[in-house]
């Protein structure tokens, strides 16, 4: 297998001989260009699925195993170090990376009165209670397979983060034996604080000092970076190696779906800082190219009313791709049905252009001009789902252009969803997730809402984020 490194915003390539880089070593603050390192691969390799660790079943797929096997590491020897840094993890956390469990919801989907089908993935019993880990996991590899890395980061390991990204950097960071900063905003869960330090974190609080400025802990942890800490962290523009690692449960949904014979119709994917859909959503796109399933499910994404940047983001997209559409700003507006139903069929009519050049020239403008689309929130955003409060969708173009390619949509949820879905899902299923773990539920029920949702049609989602509290009694 040969993968590279390509930067969607200005096209510079990196080949598995290069360096390094973690972020385009093009990117320049101010530029204005959407700098992304994408990871591509030349062919898909099937799984090994004699292997129940994902990072090894789907080995073939990380740029972490192509660059160890240039680097003269034997296919046998990197297993042996997937297995050893595994075994480290579970010594922490108790958990370690194995294939997440995923199945119909029956009694879940009666309790909500819906006829279709339900299967949830249940990202909550992973490394340290969320996907998080598998982001983090891909970069961590990395600096196994070539230690001299950290060598050009003088200030060590560093992520943004008020809650699972930075638990799951911190129990990664002491199973690698590396130093790590975590940047939290001053109304951090204290529970999580205290959890960071036990795991050896350094806790770096950042009050928000106006309204429109953007998140506090990720503008210091910009300063850290340009200070030579390297990105350990979900956001793909700071680390774009950082949605491989999110990739492997793409993967293994696409192939529990396979094992049990199960055409996805929909899939609904919680959105904060949007590593989450961008890995799934490339997961799937390359296993579809591949010609390994017959079809892509439409992919719809959720935000809540405390935050909505990639709603606002799209609509934007729309109005430069079709500038006699209407724009919608306001997103109860936009899900009333009529209106949900005229941007269903907008989003069809895009889907028609991909691959052609009115499209692929609507995504360069936006692409060479960031700040007409993404940019932090107005307010201070506040939700019940606080783990997708992010002020930017910082990974928005892989999901605009996911949502583009499959039909889908963006959905705004309310609190009042956010808290039925929590309620019905801790009643109905025997996951342990938290308010921000069920967002992706919240999110079915707005598009069901919007436009009921057949009985013939099936609906996937992601539970992902354990309830905190349960998880500190079990430890």
């Amino acid at each position: 297998m040969t993968s590279t490194l390509f930067c969607i915003g200005c096209g510079t390539e990196l080949t598995i001989a290069d360096p390094l880089f973690f972020s385009c070593p093009q990117r320049q603050e101010g530029d204005d260009i959407e700098h992304i390192l994408v990871r591509q691969l030349d062919q898909l390799i099937l799984p090994d699925k004699s292997e129940e660790n994902s990072f090894i079943r789907y080995r073939h797929r990380l740029h972490s195993w192509d660059r160890a096997m240039e680097s003269d590491l034997s296919d046998q020897e990197y297993c042996e170090m997937v297995r050893a840094v595994n075994d480290r993890i579970f010594a922490i956390d108790q958990r370690s990376f194995y294939v997440t469990p995923f199945g119909e919801e029956a009694k879940l989907a009666r309790a909500l009165g819906l006829s279709n089908k339900i299967f949830v993935k249940n990202e909550t019993i992973n490394v340290s209670g969320s996907h998080k880990s598998r982001h983090i996991m891909g970069i961590a590899l990395h600096l196994l397979c070539d230690p001299s890395l950290l060598k050009r980061f003088s200030q060590g390991l560093a992520i943004a983060s008020c809650g699972n990204a930075g638990l799951a950097a911190a129990t990664i960071a002491q199973a690698i034996e590396k130093p790590l900063q975590v940047f939290l905003p001053d109304w951090a869960d204290p529970g999580v604080i205290d959890h960071l330090t036990k795991l050896g974190a350094k806790t770096i609080f950042c009050p928000r000092e106006s309204e429109s400025c953007g998140d506090p802990s990720y503008l210091r942890f910009l300063e850290e970076l340009n200070e030579d800490a390297l990105p350990f962290t979900c956001q793909g523009p700071l680390n774009g190696l950082a949605i491989e690692g999110g990739c492997t449960l793409g993967y293994e949904l696409i192939d529990q779906l396979k094992d049990e014979s199960i055409s996805l119709d929909i899939l609904v994917i919680q959105v904060g800082g949007g590593a989450l859909g961008s890995a799934v959503s490339q997961a799937f796109q390359e296993v579809f190219e591949a010609k390994e399933i017959s079809k892509l499910p439409k992919i719809y994404t959720t935000q809540t009313f405390g935050a909505f940047p990639l709603f606002r983001a799209y609509e934007r997209f729309m109005k430069l791709l079709f500038p006699e559409t209407t724009l919608f700003l306001d997103p109860f507006e936009a899900q009333i049905s009529s209106n949900f139903s005229y941007r269903q069929s907008r989003a069809e009519k895009a889907q028609k252009l991909w691959n052609t050049p009115t499209l692929e020239n609507a995504f360069k403008k936006a692409l060479s001009c960031r700040s007409g689309f993404m940019w932090p929130w107005d307010e201070t955003p506040a939700s019940i789902a606080s783990g997708i409060l992010d002020d930017e969708t910082y990974d928005w173009f892989a999901l605009l252009k996911a949502m583009i390619r499959t039909s889908g949509l963006p959905l705004v949820t309310t609190e009042r969803k956010l808290r039925f879905a929590h309620k019905m899902a801790r009643k109905n299923t025997e996951i342990l997730a938290d308010p921000t773990g069920t967002s992706g539920l919240a999110g079915l029920l707005t598009l069901h809402e919007c436009r009921p949702i057949q009985p013939s049609e099936t609906a996937a989602i992601i539970f992902t984020g354990v309830e905190r509290e349960i998880d500190c009694n079990r430890n």
